[in-house]
């Protein structure tokens, strides 16, 4: 996160994040609480198992950055279950997806196709655009060519583009806001459905 914290920085939030989550669940605990069981226990083994097998896999294989990062996720998710008792998990789910997705560094070979295709989906209303203000353009992929006359001017549009840099950073602010301020599940979902489009349209002008 330091060498670059304009891309990543947000994982330096998102433990703050997990946090509220569960906090906000916090009233639901003693009923859902209960003793300690198995689960915990073995979250926490296969949380370490994992992590030490993503430590010496070859990269080929596996990203053992990404990789490492569940393994971490899921001991502190046994831990948190072994304290608070297994029932726990049924709220404590939420803020452990949270803190995976948005608490790390996610690796090139995971985000590299899903870039690819947010950048083309970036190019096509880039395109619409055009045409919406009365240009004539041709897309061949990324590259749309602004038309005049018989030349045309080809326009890359760039790996920025994507947006894959900014849509984690808005929703990782979005899923907390979303489960703060909405009491209903399909209203949450509604409002991070609307932040993802945001960032599509912000990507594509």
């Amino acid at each position: 996160v330091a060498s670059d914290p304009t891309e990543w920085g947000h994982t330096l939030l998102a433990p703050i994040g997990a946090v509220w989550l569960a906090w906000m669940g916090r009233r639901r605990l003693p009923a859902v609480g209960g003793r300690g069981s198995w689960l915990a226990p073995v979250l926490v083994l296969l949380g370490v198992a994992w992590f030490c097998l993503a430590t010496v896999a070859p990269a080929s294989i596996v990203d053992s950055h990404t990789s490492r990062g569940l393994g971490v996720v899921l001991a502190a998710t046994g831990l948190a279950a072994a304290a608070l008792g297994a029932g726990s998990l049924r709220i404590l789910w939420m803020p452990a997806l949270y803190l995976l997705v948005f608490g790390q560094c996610l690796g090139s070979r995971l985000l590299a196709p899903i870039a690819l295709r947010l950048q083309e989906v970036a190019a096509a209303w880039g395109y619409h655009l055009v045409g919406m203000v009365g240009w004539t353009a041709e897309r061949q992929g990324t590259v749309i060519s602004v038309l005049s006359g018989d030349d045309g001017h080809p326009v890359n549009v760039a790996d920025a583009c994507s947006g894959i840099r900014m849509r984690p950073a808005v929703l990782a602010a979005m899923v907390p806001l979303s489960f703060w301020m909405l009491d209903r599940t399909w209203s949450r979902g509604v409002g991070i459905l609307a932040a993802v489009l945001v960032t599509i349209v912000l990507n594509g002008d």
